[in-house]
């Protein structure tokens, strides 16, 4: 991008955010829209456009501004995600998803095209190979292996997993076992939230929700299990 326009060009784009799990938010440009002509003004507040000072702004140096008036707690690594993975570890959580330990905030995905091509039950552990489809935005699972036949705690084909509250990041639950947070745009977890157990685990099914660019999460809360702690008070 920085071959297109100088660093004295202000541009619209889009950039993907993603809550990690030690509470950190990374965020990278994900693709270059145009060029922002209602926003050159605010060129000039830059720390980069004042050091300059009139010097030609291509021969300053970007990244030695990255993190440069940030919040505390953001940062920027500006990871580049491989085209291909192998030998990856995950649970399978759908009949097209997967949840990969090691990456638990990328999207894994099986193109189901026939009954043939769907994935092992729910909470089953595999291997796979996938390949990063990046205009739409997840990996595309090629192959898998079974590893381990024994499933993962399920409920009525979804993964089940204990979650606990999570006053840092409100509006959303977390679970420790795989480190990920869940989202409840459907307010199933009103009731734990007044009860007496609101501040103890709670067992509820896993959804995984679809690749976005607009900010949706990657995992949602699909049920209560547990019933007991749904009691209010």
């Amino acid at each position: 991008m920085q071959e297109n326009v100088t660093p004295d060009v202000a541009i619209t784009c889009w950039v993907t955010l993603q809550i990690l799990p030690d509470l950190l938010l990374e965020y990278k440009l994900f693709e270059f829209v145009n060029i922002a002509d209602d926003l050159q003004h605010i060129v000039r507040e830059t720390p980069w456009y004042r050091e300059a000072d009139n010097r030609n702004l291509r021969s300053i140096n970007l990244h030695s501004y990255q993190g440069l008036d940030r919040q505390p707690g953001v940062r920027n690594p500006m990871k580049i995600q491989p085209l291909e993975v192998c030998g990856v570890e995950a649970i399978v959580i759908s009949k097209t998803d997967v949840l990969v330990l090691t990456n638990t905030q990328t999207a894994f995905k099986k193109v189901v095209i026939s009954e043939k091509d769907k994935l092992p039950p729910v909470g089953t552990s595999v291997k796979i190979n996938a390949r990063l489809l990046e205009l739409l935005g997840f990996y595309a699972i090629i192959t898998f292996k079974i590893e381990n036949k024994a499933l993962k705690g399920t409920h009525e084909d979804k993964l089940r997993v204990t979650i606990k509250k999570c006053p840092e990041v409100p509006g959303f639950v977390f679970c420790e076992f795989y480190g990920i947070y869940l989202d409840d745009p459907e307010n199933v977890l009103e009731k734990w939230y007044f009860s007496k157990y609101s501040n103890s685990g709670l067992a509820v099914a896993l959804i995984s929700g679809a690749p976005s660019l607009n900010g949706k999460a990657r995992y949602y809360v699909a049920e209560i299990i547990d019933d007991k702690k749904e009691e209010e008070n």
